[in-house]
């Protein structure tokens, strides 16, 4: 018997906390706010290296070294070389000329000193004086030829390497070493991992309502962040007539090549009345917020959803005005009119 009156007991306390009158539930609270929404739609995007780029020789030759796919490289490493005998011979060929040439303007010089010094007192030597002045001028002339022609061989020499022009990571091994890799062909791929852009296509509609520096909402996989819009492109793509958008992500846990949806505006924004997506109540008889009342009680509001943004979404309901305090942490369990403890209010 004593057992049954402490169920009996425990079954009224609770159905009187339940009622409007009871005992008042803990919750929290955020304003509805006017803000300017627009509606839009997910599009897809794809994930990709800011910096990218595809080496290639200037000239064909046959490759002796090519990094492995997924090396990660340093700014200014060698990530491929082809075979460079032919240009050591071209280079070695040119030194020595230059050498030669060096030499015969050493020895002219030496002479035209000697024959300086012998036509102060003889007329003879002031003849050969010219001629060696005249054979010295010309020897430096081709001294300087032979070095443009030296400096030539040791460019092509260096071009038969093929370095980093920035630290990243071989994405693609398009030729191994061995074959002939064609003058102007990539040889490789390369990736910085980061920074990241998106890569989407959109219809033209939104494509006119995009402007450089708008940040859209992006998500993948649980991730959720923001991209900002660095370009929008001036025509839509013949085939399929929708227009591509680059954003760009910063700090971004995404590798290039990834999906990833980004959001995108079907219409122009416009001033309408929101709440946090938090606030909302989803049951079988549709969507409803709970409102704070001036009495302190819970005050049920259906309502219709409209367009959202990150972690708004616009809303309308009769009687649901901006300012009025909506329960954005609690109201699962709320029952209309019952009384309500506020524990904290959303920052602002």
């Amino acid at each position: 018997m004593r057992l049954l009156l402490i169920v009996l007991g425990l079954l009224g306390m609770t159905a009187a906390w339940s009622q409007p009158g009871g005992r008042a539930a803990p919750v929290v609270v955020d304003e509805a706010r006017l803000m300017a929404l627009a509606p839009g739609q997910w599009v897809h995007a794809r994930v990709r290296a800011r910096r990218e780029a595809r080496l290639a020789p200037e000239s064909g030759g046959t490759l002796t070294e090519v990094a492995e796919e997924g090396a990660r490289v340093a700014g200014g490493a060698v990530v491929a070389r082809l075979d460079d005998a032919r240009e050591r011979a071209e280079l070695a060929a040119r030194e020595a000329e230059v050498a030669r040439l060096a030499s015969r303007v050493a020895y002219l010089e030496k002479e035209r000193r000697r024959l300086a010094r012998l036509a102060r007192a003889d007329s003879a030597a002031q003849t050969q004086l010219d001629q060696v002045s005249a054979d010295l001028d010309q020897a430096r002339a081709e001294r300087r030829a032979a070095e443009a022609r030296r400096d030539q061989a040791r460019l092509a020499l260096q071009r038969r390497t093929l370095h980093a022009p920035f630290a990243g990571v071989v994405s693609e091994r398009l030729r191994r070493p061995g074959e002939w890799a064609p003058a102007g062909e990539a040889v490789v791929l390369l990736s910085a991992p980061a920074p990241v852009e998106l890569v989407a296509a959109v219809p033209p509609r939104s494509a006119r309502l995009l402007e450089p520096g708008e940040d859209l909402p992006a998500q993948v996989d649980g991730w959720e962040g923001r991209a900002v819009v660095a370009a929008v492109d001036a025509r839509a793509d013949e085939t399929s007539a929708l227009v591509r958008v680059i954003a760009r992500l910063e700090d971004a846990p995404l590798l290039p090549g990834q999906p990833v949806r980004l959001w995108v505006p079907t219409a122009p924004a416009r001033e309408r009345l929101a709440v946090p997506r938090d606030a909302l109540v989803l049951r079988g008889g549709g969507a409803a917020v709970f409102v704070v009342a001036e009495d302190g009680g819970a005050r049920r509001v259906p309502v219709r959803l409209g367009p959202a943004q990150g972690a708004w979404i616009a809303v309308t309901g009769e009687g649901l005005a901006a300012g009025d305090q909506v329960v954005v942490r609690g109201g699962e369990r709320l029952r209309p009119g019952q009384k309500v403890r506020i524990l904290d209010r959303s920052a602002p």
